[in-house]
C-alpha cells in the first residue's frame, strides 16, 4: 500500500462525527481558549467567545458532553475540546514551556501537525507503562521514538469517543508490541506508523478547526 493510500484509509478511521455549526464553532473557541489559558471555559466566557447565548451554549454542551466530544468540570465549565484538555491523562503535549495533555495520543500527533507546531509529545504503552516521547519540528515527528506504531481501534458510530475510542489509541515500541496488546485486550483495529499516523491526524484536525 502506498503511503498516500494509507494516510487516507487512516484518517477515515479517526472519527469525525456530524455536528451542528453552533456545535462546531463552540469546540473551536473552546480549543483555542484552552491553548491560549491552558484553564477551563466557562459558559459565559464561552458565549462571548462564539457569540452565541450562554442558554444555547449549555444545551449544546450538555449535548456534546453526552456524546463524549467535551470534557466538563463540576461547575460545567469546558477542561477538553476536540483533543486537547487540561485533565491529566497518559499524553502529555508540551509546546514551549507550555504543556497540556490530550484525550488520545492521536489528538497530540493531530494538533501538532496541523498547526505545524515545534513541540514533543510524551506517553506511555499501555500494559508495560514503557514511556514514548517523540520531538515534533513545524508539525513534524523528527526525533525520539521515531519507529513507535500508533494502534488505532475500530469506532463505532454513535460510541462515546473519549470513554470508549481513545483509551485504545497508544503509541507502542513496534507493530508485534501492538498486536499482542490488542489480542490481549479484545481490542480490534490496525497499527501505522508514526509518520502514516501524524500525516492522517493532521488532515483530521485541518478539517476540525477549520472555520
Amino acid at each position: 500500500m502506498n503511503d498516500a493510500r494509507e494516510v487516507a484509509e487512516t484518517t477515515c478511521t479517526i472519527p469525525l462525527p456530524r455536528l451542528t455549526k453552533t456545535q462546531d464553532a463552540l469546540l473551536r473557541a473552546a480549543f483555542r481558549e484552552l491553548m491560549t489559558t491552558s484553564a477551563a471555559v466557562g459558559v459565559e466566557r464561552l458565549a462571548n467567545l462564539s457569540g452565541v447565548a450562554a442558554v444555547e451554549v449549555e444545551e449544546e454542551l450538555a449535548q456534546l458532553a453526552a456524546a463524549g466530544r467535551v470534557g466538563r468540570d463540576r461547575n460545567g465549565s469546558v477542561t477538553g475540546a476536540l483533543g486537547l484538555t487540561i485533565d491529566t491523562t497518559r499524553h502529555e503535549l508540551l509546546i514551549g514551556s507550555t504543556s497540556w495533555h490530550t484525550w488520545c495520543v492521536i489528538d497530540a500527533l493531530g494538533i501538532l501537525g496541523a498547526l505545524s507546531e515545534t513541540g514533543t509529545v510524551r506517553s506511555t504503552v499501555p500494559a508495560t507503562d514503557e514511556s514514548v516521547e517523540v520531538q515534533f519540528t513545524d508539525g513534524h515527528p523528527t526525533a525520539g521514538a521515531l519507529d513507535s506504531v500508533v494502534f488505532m481501534p475500530d469506532h463505532q458510530a454513535g460510541a462515546p469517543v473519549i470513554d470508549s475510542w481513545c483509551p485504545s489509541v497508544n503509541f507502542f515500541p513496534d507493530a508485534d508490541a501492538a498486536e499482542r496488546w490488542a489480542a490481549g485486550a479484545g481490542v480490534r483495529g490496525r497499527q501505522v506508523s508514526l509518520p502514516v499516523a501524524t500525516a492522517a491526524a493532521s488532515d483530521r484536525w485541518r478539517e476540525r478547526l477549520a472555520e
